[in-house]
């Protein structure tokens, strides 16, 4: 049988990685374990292999330019002013895209759209990459020979916006490794390393920027220590993103509040395992992959209703409304002072947290593959 050829972007797949980053490493392989018709190549940088190149140094480079947010931008357009036009061995493939826009345009290729918050409420985003998606997504949605999303969420705002494509949208929801997370997760050596006490600590996590609302979060916790209702510090775990800069001068001048920065993947499933609770206060998500992690290891869940996440968490988080600060504090007192009222929470978490998996994700990305490979060759 003639195995299809798949070009992966692997672009994103530098650490430390980004919620994409996550999605597009642990997609591929799962995908090369379950698929025995695939051969699958990366592409990344304007060249092929079988693995994603020297990891160490990339990361290195990559935090030098996020650094210097000019020369970013200027990479940017230098870099996407040659989609297109990189040479590549001559193959027969499909190429997917994990990251929105496809840098290689000469193969029939897919695309994951992970959101659409740079058109709901583009405030949250650089005016550069607002400008960037809106003039390039929708040519690259309406060539695309299909378009995979993260949530029924996501579905439904892309016809919304562009209904014309809406025959193409495939929902292949993000996965948990459950060999990684787990209520076995919990690692008393791993929180020592961090001076962490265990089920001792209010947990974020996420990317430090204004849609993740770790502001109102701050506010919150703060009404909690001023009225003597916790002594448990509030542990941040992310990357810098745009406009952090006011946000991580309050983390810096809250008292009880530790930010640890990116962690490494392999302590994070302890991590989350070792907090009283995960609070994730976000406006807005594609999906919300730090509320399945924490479900996943039986860890309690403080969170935004509606939305992806409330489709993803369902009956295990508990919920306040946006912006509604008073409710989240009411919330994260009840955990800090009476962390039984959890138990269901935490049990249908569990539950619930089995139906996403990657190999899930990975077998239905599978299959639109094997459409689009035998529409083409």
């Amino acid at each position: 049988m003639e195995k299809m050829n798949i070009l992966f972007s692997a672009q994103g797949m530098i650490p430390p990685l980004t919620g994409i980053g996550r999605y597009a490493t642990s997609l591929s392989r799962a995908m090369q374990e379950r698929g025995s018709d695939l051969d699958l190549d990366y592409y990344q940088f304007g060249r092929v292999s079988k693995k994603t190149n020297n990891e160490f140094l990339l990361s290195k480079i990559r935090n030098m330019v996020n650094r210097f947010p000019a020369l970013k931008s200027y990479l940017r357009k230098k870099y996407h002013a040659n989609r297109g036009v990189h040479t590549i061995k001559e193959k027969k493939y499909i190429y997917h895209e994990p990251n929105y826009i496809p840098t290689v345009l000469q193969y029939p290729y897919l695309v994951t759209v992970h959101d659409l918050s740079h058109i709901i409420n583009p405030e949250w985003h650089p005016i550069e990459r607002v400008r960037f998606l809106n003039e390039h997504l929708p040519l690259t949605l309406e060539k695309a020979d299909a378009i995979f999303v993260v949530s029924k969420s996501v579905k439904k705002e892309l016809i919304r916006w562009m209904p014309e494509v809406s025959n193409k949208l495939h929902i292949t929801y993000n996965g948990v490794d459950h060999t990684k997370f787990s209520p076995e997760s919990y690692n008393s050596r791993i929180l020592e390393k961090y001076n962490l006490p265990s089920k001792e600590y209010f947990l974020f996590l996420g990317t430090i920027e204004p849609r993740k609302k770790i502001e109102d979060l701050l506010t919150a916790y703060q009404m909690l220590v001023q009225n003597k209702k916790t002594t448990l510090p509030l542990i941040i775990i992310g990357g810098v993103g745009w406009k952090c800069e006011d946000i991580l001068e309050r983390i810096k001048h809250s008292k009880n509040v530790r930010w640890l920065q990116y962690v490494t993947e392999k302590d994070l499933p302890a991590l989350l395992a070792g907090a009283r609770c995960m609070v994730y206060p976000s406006a807005y998500e594609g999906f919300g992959l730090p509320v399945l992690e924490a479900m996943t290891v039986g860890t309690p869940v403080i969170t935004t209703s509606g939305g992806a996440i409330q489709e993803i968490g369902g009956a295990a988080p508990f919920y306040f409304n946006r912006g509604d600060i008073e409710g989240l504090a009411e919330h994260m007192t009840n955990l800090a002072l009476s962390p039984e009222c959890a138990c269901d929470h935490i049990t249908e978490g569990l539950i619930r947290s089995h139906y996403f998996t990657w190999d899930r994700c990975a077998s239905k990305t599978l299959d639109t593959y094997r459409d689009v490979w035998a529409n083409h060759y």
